[in-house]
């Protein structure tokens, strides 16, 4: 799952109280199943708005993020695929992105922010319409990645209405991620001491008769994939299968 992109809107004039501010967040690839194990994304929930009867045009990548950008279906934006000749940024660019819901609150007189991931093909160093550093209509802050399904080793571009936009690099070091580089963890990795890490790369439900004996309990039961890291080296691929004595001990949050 990647929380990939936030959206706030601020208003800019003077008569916020009549017109609200909001943060739209948008998280990728979350189960709606997962979701009382989640309790930040809970907490979302809670302080904000259910929209009951809302309608995914399409559960792709793009072409979702096309229609929650513009209010459009994919065969109206174009954006059918993640990728070119019938999706991705590239087409978005061109049919859909000078009408979205970016360009109508800016002229509404909002301020507007985007970060993290806009649409796969979205490059902060690549070329647009013969322009470098490219930030779309509608938006006054931007801080979005290219290839943003990386970890590390990313290029952000920053941009606001005080300044020209700017290619910031973030690598692999302590000081490239960490609000405080200063506390521990980070001089202990600044000092190459890496302790091996998990990386989670699926989250399941398993049913199985043998765990139902182990467990004395009914399943499904929560289950999880991940590899043991250290630094770029892979050490061993585990599986664990979690018993609902876990989950009466720490809580459903």
């Amino acid at each position: 799952m990647i929380f990939s992109l936030l959206a706030a809107l601020l208003l800019s004039s003077g008569d916020a109280a009549a017109r609200p501010n909001f943060v739209f967040v948008l998280a990728d690839d979350l189960s709606n199943d997962l979701v009382p194990y989640m309790r930040h994304v809970q907490a979302l929930q809670n302080d904000g708005t259910s929209f009951d009867r809302y309608v995914v045009t399409d559960s792709l990548c793009c072409p979702s993020r096309a229609s929650i950008f513009t209010g459009r279906f994919p065969h109206s934006t174009g954006v059918i695929r993640n990728q070119p000749p019938d999706g991705g940024f590239d087409v978005f660019h061109t049919v859909a992105e000078a009408s979205t819901f970016a360009t109508s609150l800016e002229a509404a007189g909002y301020r507007t922010a985007l970060m993290g991931k806009y649409l796969n093909g979205y490059t902060p160093q690549g070329l647009v319409d013969g322009l470098a550093r490219y930030v779309p209509w509608g938006w006054t802050d931007w801080a979005v990645a290219g290839d943003a399904y990386k970890s590390f080793n990313y290029n952000l571009l920053l941009g606001s209405p005080d300044t020209e936009p700017q290619v910031a690099f973030h690598g692999r070091t302590a000081r490239d991620y960490l609000t405080d580089p200063a506390l521990p963890i980070g001089i202990n990795l600044d000092r190459l001491r890496c302790a091996p890490h998990r990386d989670i790369r699926s989250v399941f439900l398993a049913q199985d008769p043998g765990l139902e004996a182990a467990f004395g309990h009914a399943g499904p039961f929560w289950g999880r994939d991940y590899l043991m890291r250290e630094r770029d080296a892979v050490l061993c691929l585990i599986r664990e299968i979690f018993s609902p004595a876990l989950e009466r001990q720490l809580g459903r949050t």
